[in-house]
């Protein structure tokens, strides 16, 4: 039985996180894995009947050498020094074998750094692609809108104080001074507002296993 992780998972089956989670909660993949959230692990062959998709055969071979490769190079490593400087005594036909907890160990490490460059690799290509932006663009954009709209709001105070001046035979500088301190109270209270919105604010469980 092949065990995967979310990433490991989507890339056997060509598609992304994302669509994993969502065979999830839609209960496509029931059955089908151990563990939840980040701790979930996929049993390939099962996820595949229960999807009704047959496995490109180069995905599968790179899943068994992937495990392969992760075997060798743990044996390589547990040779003695001796042994490893000489390489006509690795001949020898007693091989050290990993124990099954140090293979673990070493292939969840390996998976964590394959998952970080493709979750990059994502992440650039969703850029370039105009699926996601950055935050930093959209922050500068943002504050250049808000602030124009801003000013036009001030303008509109001004004009209005102006004409309740006007049309009452009052001063217009305290008209004017009452209403806007009342609208800089106003955004004060709905910054802070805001704020405390934005901090509560926790990401779905498709946007967490996506983990652009």
């Amino acid at each position: 039985m092949t065990l995967l992780t979310t990433s490991e998972l989507a890339a056997a089956l060509g598609v992304t996180p994302g669509r994993i989670s969502q065979y999830v909660s839609e209960g496509k993949l029931s059955g089908c894995f151990i563990g939840e959230a980040r701790r979930r692990r996929f049993d390939l062959d099962k996820c595949a009947s229960s999807l009704g998709r047959k496995l490109d055969g180069a995905r599968s071979l790179a899943v068994g050498s992937s495990a392969r490769r992760v075997a060798d190079d743990l044996q390589a490593a547990s040779l003695p020094l001796d042994r490893a400087a000489n390489p006509a005594s690795r001949e020898d036909p007693v091989t050290p074998t990993p124990g099954g907890d140090d293979l673990r160990r070493y292939e969840v490490a390996r998976a964590q750094l394959a998952e970080e460059k493709a979750r990059a690799a994502r992440r650039d290509n969703a850029v370039e692609d105009g699926v996601y932006v950055l935050a930093s663009a959209v922050e500068r954009a943002s504050s250049r809108l808000l602030q124009a709209e801003l000013a036009q709001f001030e303008t509109v105070l001004r004009e209005a104080s102006r004409s309740i001046a006007d049309i009452f035979g009052i001063d217009y500088r305290s008209v004017h001074k009452i209403a806007r301190d009342a609208w800089r109270a106003h955004r004060g209270e709905r910054t802070s507002a805001l704020l405390a919105a934005v901090d509560a604010a926790e990401l779905s469980e498709v946007e967490r296993e996506a983990d652009i």
